[in-house]
């Protein structure tokens, strides 16, 4: 077997031998046979190829990981293994119903391929999504597997509560709101003015947020608030505000209470 050394068959003008293959990998091999007559002549061997298959072909999505969240134009990386080659890959996003092949990157014998999926969530509905994939070896075998993941495409909700719009601020101002994600918000920063000012300290289940800004720096009458949020996902949401802004608001002020605008000063 496979160029190993030639061991007896039972029988003689017709015989027969069995192989034990729990050792014996799968994938393509050679067995030879050769008689040897009574005089101890050895006559050539004949060789006969066989594939060995007792597993099917494995296909799997390594990145991104099983329920790993995607959102956007997502490309999907995966390989296949099979001892007797990969002849084929196919995925489907529509439950079965339908598949398309993939482009495979193989590997000189044949046995292992890469692959990578490009797909656009953004036309898809938030949620679950099962991407299957159909393998099939050199010699037939087939085999079917899957990787869930999670859409997710709806941004967060940004809602300001202070400044309100009608009013306008002046040296140190309180920023407040808040920021809703189904999934999580990761971070939420905030810039005055053309300065960025870094994150807001969320609290974990908590959705408001207070931060302490200052509009003395700022310039005219009015100043751009943007606020930033990031959820899980990596789905952006920017909230940009025009604030109104008194500086003169800010100054001291005097106030002469005597003697008043119309009184008269006596002597003594």
């Amino acid at each position: 077997l496979d160029g190993g050394d030639f061991v007896a068959a039972e029988g003689g003008a017709f015989w027969a031998y069995t192989f034990g293959a729990a050792g014996i990998p799968d994938g393509r091999h050679t067995v030879s046979a050769r008689g040897v007559d009574v005089n101890g002549l050895v006559g050539p061997a004949t060789a006969v190829r066989f594939d060995l298959d007792r597993t099917k072909p494995l296909a799997a999505i390594e990145d991104p990981a099983p329920g790993s969240l995607v959102a956007g134009k997502r490309v999907f990386a995966g390989s296949a293994y099979d001892a007797n080659g990969v002849d084929r890959v196919e995925y489907s996003l529509d439950d079965r119903a339908t598949w398309k092949p993939l482009d495979l990157k193989r590997s000189k014998d044949r046995t292992n391929a890469s692959f990578t999926l490009p797909v656009d969530t953004a036309r898809m509905k938030d949620g679950p999504l099962v991407v299957w994939l159909r393998s099939r070896d050199d010699v037939g075998s087939s085999e079917v597997s899957a990787s869930l993941v999670y859409v997710d495409n709806t941004k967060p909700d940004l809602e300001l509560v202070l400044p309100r719009a009608d009013a306008a601020v002046n040296g140190a101002f309180a920023l407040a709101g808040a920021a809703r994600d189904e999934i999580g918000v990761t971070s939420l920063t905030v810039a005055f003015a053309g300065v960025e000012l870094g994150p807001i300290e969320l609290v974990p289940g908590n959705p408001y947020f207070m931060k302490t800004l200052d509009a003395s720096a700022a310039k005219g009458d009015k100043a751009e608030l943007v606020l930033t949020a990031r959820d899980r996902s990596g789905n952006v949401t920017k909230l940009v505000v025009q604030v109104k802004v008194d500086a003169k608001a800010d100054l001291p002020r005097l106030a002469v209470l005597y003697p008043t605008p119309a009184g008269i000063l006596r002597p003594g």
